[in-house]
């Protein structure tokens, strides 16, 4: 009989998450404020190596069908506008496999998100009722693209007709496989000697009724 007997727990997988694996975030609100996403810009395929691509469904605008860096003049109401094409959600599609979504609005404006999966099936909604407020969502199902827009009837500086988003981060809530921490190799000795030690007293029990 060996010294030290293993024992395979019977949980030898513990699926835990790790919500930061691969995650892309983006703060609209810093870049257009120190520069980096000038005021006036159109959002398309300039994040396309990030896995991301934005537009925005035409319907009052054919022209103009990608969200635009604006604000109102101060720095906490700058992000992403649906300002060319109000009533219309804002579009962001991944070509990278996502799982989970944040986001948020300028503040004071409240913003929703649908999320949908490689077949268009909406698997997912998310709302937040002000920007100073991070929402998210995490589906069971890949992401294809997400649809975020202001549908509470009410909106910064009573404009509920146009969507703004200030943050957006994105990536993929893995499970990761962790296997039990084994018990240390006493107590294994020990409850190996009680096993046995319980088999013989029921061995000697059954002897003596015979």
């Amino acid at each position: 009989m060996k010294a030290r007997i293993s024992f395979t727990l019977l949980i030898y997988f513990l699926l835990v998450s790790d919500a930061q694996a691969g995650m892309v975030e983006f703060n609209f609100q810093g870049q257009i404020n120190n520069g980096t996403i000038p005021i006036g810009t159109l959002l398309t395929n300039q994040y396309a190596d990030d896995g991301i691509t934005f537009q925005i469904e035409a319907i009052t605008n054919t022209s103009v069908t990608r969200p635009v860096a604006d604000g109102f003049g101060s720095n906490d109401t700058r992000g992403l506008f649906n300002t060319f094409n109000p009533d219309t959600p804002i579009i962001a599609t991944f070509s990278v496999l996502i799982n989970t979504i944040a986001y948020s609005s300028i503040a004071g404006f409240p913003l929703s998100v649908r999320v949908y999966d490689s077949d268009d099936n909406e698997i997912g909604y998310s709302n937040i009722s002000d920007g100073t407020m991070i929402g998210s969502l995490v589906t069971t199902s890949f992401i294809k693209f997400i649809e975020l827009y202001n549908d509470s009837g009410t909106g910064y500086l009573g404009l509920k007709e146009i969507t703004t988003v200030s943050y957006l981060r994105y990536g993929t809530d893995t499970l990761t496989p962790v296997t039990a921490t084994p018990l240390p190799a006493g107590l294994l000795l020990f409850s190996s000697s009680l096993f046995i030690f319980f088999g013989l007293m029921t061995r000697q029990n059954n002897l003596q009724r015979t």
